[in-house]
């Protein structure tokens, strides 16, 4: 069957249902949940006690919340996202990432981490992680797309060194 002029129209709707339907995630309880944290630790909670609860809250939060982030827009590989997740986190609290973090400092903005190995144990959240993402199906009236733009802003702000007073 041919669908002529028509058929981009058809294949556009359906990839943007798929899409909202992805995003959707994105408002699931657990997730707002570890996002807020994520957002009150960044911005109010490591200023004001910088201690070692504000560094495992900020690693427990974006270990959940930065697979299932990433799964939504690449929903076909899931596993891959949340196994380079691990891969990633581990190399970033190592040493090893050091010269990175040095190089990306100096020429775009400075970034700034605790190599701590015992951050470790927060990638227990992402079989947590895992298993919300393919089992929470409630949702809050919450609008998809603010949700991500909130995770995204929220990414770079874990990382980026202030200054204050």
């Amino acid at each position: 069957m041919k669908w002529g002029y028509l058929s981009p129209v058809f294949v556009l709707s359906s990839n943007c249902q798929r899409m909202q339907k992805e995003l959707k995630q994105l408002t699931n309880l657990p997730f707002l949940i570890c996002l807020s944290l994520l957002l009150l630790n960044d911005f109010f909670l490591k200023t004001a006690f910088h201690n070692y609860l504000t560094g495992r809250l900020a690693d427990v939060c974006g270990l959940f919340i930065f697979p299932i982030f990433w799964s939504v827009f690449f929903p076909k590989h899931k596993a891959q996202v949340f196994f380079a997740t691990a891969l990633l986190f581990s190399f970033w609290k190592s040493p090893y990432s050091n010269s990175f973090i040095e190089f990306f400092s100096a020429f775009f903005f400075p970034i700034q981490r605790v190599v701590d190995v015992s951050d470790l144990i927060a990638l227990a959240m992402l079989p947590i992680g895992w298993y919300s993402l393919h089992t929470t199906r409630k949702t809050i009236n919450f609008q998809p797309w603010l949700a991500a733009v909130l995770t995204f802003f929220s990414f770079r702000a874990t990382s980026v060194a202030r200054h204050f007073g």
